[in-house]
């Protein structure tokens, strides 16, 4: 079993409460809802891959940004250039714009599941004297995300143990 998958913060340079990881989980939500433009969700999701560097995840931090340069590229590529079918243009600028407007979340999400254990998460909403029917859903809520995640990979090593490719081809 991968405990990664699990929430593991013990070697993080900065312990980030659970409270401040879903504050910037729901801040996130707000900015990717109501912004436009390429700067907010830039110093957003900036702020977001420094604290999973800092919360002992650097390659996924990275990873993160690296995705985010490349795409904030990608659309100002786009959006500059006047040649090329519109229809394709329109496609690839609609595609791009869907992964800027969820890759806020998504890396929040990512900062919630890989570096809080359901331990902290319980513990962090007693600290908010929520009652236990609110309390209960949300723990099962995230231990379902890596569990998943999890079960996902076991299936892939099985199916590549048996030959079976998971390419189109």
């Amino acid at each position: 079993m991968d405990f990664e998958l699990y929430g593991d913060d013990s070697r993080a340079l900065i312990k980030f409460d659970p409270r401040t990881k879903l504050l910037v989980f729901f801040v996130s939500s707000l900015v990717s809802l109501s912004l436009r433009g390429n700067l907010p969700v830039l110093v957003l999701c900036t702020l977001e891959c420094v604290m999973l560097i800092l919360s002992e995840q650097r390659a996924l931090g990275v990873r993160c940004q690296v995705i985010l340069l490349f795409s904030l590229f990608v659309r100002s590529c786009i959006e500059s250039s006047d040649q090329g079918a519109e229809v394709v243009v329109s496609l690839c600028m609609g595609i791009v714009s869907l992964v800027l407007f969820v890759f806020p979340l998504f890396v929040s999400v990512l900062l919630l599941v890989r570096t809080t254990r359901v331990s902290q998460f319980l513990s962090a909403f007693r600290a908010m004297h929520l009652p236990m029917i609110i309390v209960i859903p949300l723990a099962v809520m995230f231990r379902f995300i890596p569990t998943v995640q999890d079960e996902w990979n076991g299936v892939r090593k099985a199916m590549v143990f048996r030959g079976i490719s998971m390419t189109p081809g």
